[in-house]
């Protein structure tokens, strides 16, 4: 199935949240997100500005476009007419999907990260029949019980260079799929 595919989908409701494409007028509520270096510590990308936050948002939606293999979305919590996080996958060759998030510190400990990547998870199931995988930072403490407690499992550790030769010591988890 083809990611243009899963973004027709969308939006997903969770009992809180909805999952939906994003659109120009996030851009705050990204850079919110991703100009946290204390969110950005455990990944590879430096805290952002407002206006990279822009040209970001509007990448993402040439993804929607042009059907590209990686594909972000908003986590709108709409009690607060806000988007609190970022859910993020890209289908391999190999037809598993590689999955990741990122929340608005401010609505860190609500149960809302792990709320909407099980379902964003179980609804990746129903796309593919490939593996949904998540790679977390090692000292990523809170992200790696996130990921246990929705029901990936881990498979190995691994250490990768980035393109500035930062060193990333990463764990690589697998959703169980469910029997």
């Amino acid at each position: 199935m083809s990611s243009t595919s899963f973004v027709d989908t969308l939006p997903m409701a969770t009992e809180r949240l909805v999952v939906r494409r994003y659109r120009l007028d996030d851009r705050q509520d990204y850079f919110e997100i991703f100009g946290n270096p204390n969110i950005s510590k455990y990944d590879d990308f430096d805290p952002i500005d407002l206006p990279t936050a822009t040209i970001n948002i509007q990448e993402i939606l040439d993804w929607y476009e042009n059907g590209s293999p990686e594909q972000s979305f908003a986590v709108e919590l709409p009690s607060v007419k806000k988007a609190i996080g970022c859910l993020y996958h890209k289908v391999k060759k190999n037809s598993d999907i590689y999955i990741g998030y990122h929340f608005n510190e401010d609505f860190h400990g609500k149960g809302y990260a792990a709320e909407s990547v099980a379902a964003y998870a179980y609804w990746l199931l129903e796309q593919t029949t490939g593996n949904i995988m998540a790679i977390s930072d090692q000292d990523n403490i809170n992200s790696i019980n996130l990921l246990k407690k929705i029901g990936f499992e881990f498979v190995k550790n691994k250490i990768t260079k980035t393109k500035n030769n930062q060193v990333l010591k990463e764990s690589i988890f697998r959703f169980k799929k469910p029997t």
